[in-house]
């Protein structure tokens, strides 16, 4: 009984001295808990993947300050703080002209059928989207309030599109009222 105890006491302590989780994974896609873009440490706050009929598109993972740290949908969309969505494709299906296609439907939904004021930006955005998709591109679309949001391709920006309104109808894409699939935004809120 004495050696039990012991031997339970020692895996506690074990346990509890191994270092907190540095990555989670999602649809065979290892996700770093924290991801740091210029000075600030963005925390992720959760990831799923979006499907097609029953193919795997790409992981999408989303990644908020400590501020926003359980903020609902609508207060991340408002909020003017860094944040980041990262999508890492996971499908040879998911080509070139079908994000595009994708991305002008989720503004029309994020945006309630209303891109007119943010077509110049949605256009930016659309002609940064030059290179053929494939599986293993890692997407990030990161915020900030200084400089606006940036479309980053495996480590390199090919866009940058200023303003909150731009901001809100992107995110909005994974996480407005009419999000591109509901059961991947509630992955992404952590839910």
């Amino acid at each position: 009984m004495e050696n039990r105890l012991v031997a339970i006491c020692c895996l506690v302590t074990l346990l509890a001295l191994q270092p907190a989780m540095a990555s989670t994974k999602v649809g065979g896609v290892t996700l770093e808990q924290t991801i740091s873009v210029g000075d600030t440490p963005l925390s992720y706050n959760g990831a799923g993947i979006r499907k097609k009929l029953f193919f795997k598109l790409y992981v999408s993972s989303l990644y908020l300050t400590d501020a926003l740290n359980g903020a609902g949908a609508a207060d991340i969309l408002e909020a003017d703080e860094t944040m980041l969505i990262q999508l890492n494709i996971l499908s040879d299906l998911l080509t070139r002209d079908k994000m595009i296609k994708a991305m002008k439907d989720g503004f029309k939904k994020s945006t309630g059928s209303n891109t007119a004021p943010i077509e110049n930006e949605i256009t930016t955005m659309i002609d940064s989207l030059s290179q053929p998709i494939r599986p293993g591109d890692v997407y990030q679309i990161y915020y900030t309030s200084a400089s606006g949001t940036q479309i980053i391709l495996d480590g390199e920006t090919i866009a940058t599109i200023p303003g909150m309104p731009f901001k809100k109808a992107i995110f909005g894409i994974w996480l407005s009222d009419s999000p591109v699939q509901r059961t991947l935004k509630g992955a992404m809120l952590g839910a």
